[in-house]
Order: C-alpha cells, then sequence, then structure tokens
C-alpha cells in the first residue's frame, strides 16, 4: 500500500483559543463577588462598608503597560488585556471614616 492509498482524516481548521473576559462581563462578575462579601454573615454580622460602590473608572492593564518601550516577542504576541483594576467612588461614609482613622489618637492624658 502507498501513502497515496491511506485515507488521511479530513482536516479540521485550527481554532484560536481565547480567555478574554470582556470588561461587561468582568463588571457583573465582580458585582456578585460584591453582593457575597456584603451579604450578613450566618450570625448575623455585616461588613462595616455598608451602603452601594458605585464604579468610578476601569483600567486596562495590557503586556505593554507592563514593559513599556520594550517589544512584544514571539511568545506574548497573542496575549491580549490582563487584568482589569477598578477604582470605585468614595461613598460619605467612608469619607468619613478615613477623617476619623486620620485624626490623632488622645493618650487621655491631660
Amino acid at each position: 500500500m502507498t501513502t497515496e492509498e491511506v485515507p488521511q482524516p479530513p482536516s479540521v481548521p485550527e481554532q484560536k483559543i481565547s480567555h478574554v473576559v470582556p470588561v461587561e462581563q468582568a463588571l457583573e462578575d465582580l458585582q456578585g463577588l460584591l453582593e457575597a462579601i456584603d451579604a450578613p454573615a450566618e450570625d448575623g454580622a455585616v461588613t462595616r462598608s455598608g451602603g452601594i460602590r458605585r464604579v468610578k473608572n476601569v483600567t486596562t492593564v495590557s503586556p505593554e503597560a507592563l514593559s513599556p518601550g520594550g517589544t512584544r516577542s514571539e511568545a506574548t504576541a497573542d496575549v491580549e488585556d490582563l487584568l482589569y483594576i477598578v477604582n470605585f467612588e468614595k461613598s460619605r461614609s467612608m469619607r468619613s471614616s478615613m477623617k476619623e482613622a486620620s485624626r490623632p489618637k488622645s493618650s487621655g492624658m491631660p
């Protein structure tokens, strides 16, 4: 039997595997996580953060941000965004907590 007589499997186009999570999906996942964190514990304790967190901005970190001015190697040429950093607006309760925390503690001495 020659090579030409052996049936060959059909060629399957190579598919690119992507692990990219769109920012909208990442924010939805974050919201679910925050709801779980803020939920009262089994003993009824609640976190002191309270209130609603509002997203101030989202920063996308890409491979170029980790190596400014550098070149992308062949190994990282297909790497897309690495992560998102989410900043929240400061709530009133957070600002007052920060003010209280920054006040000098009195030692109780006159």
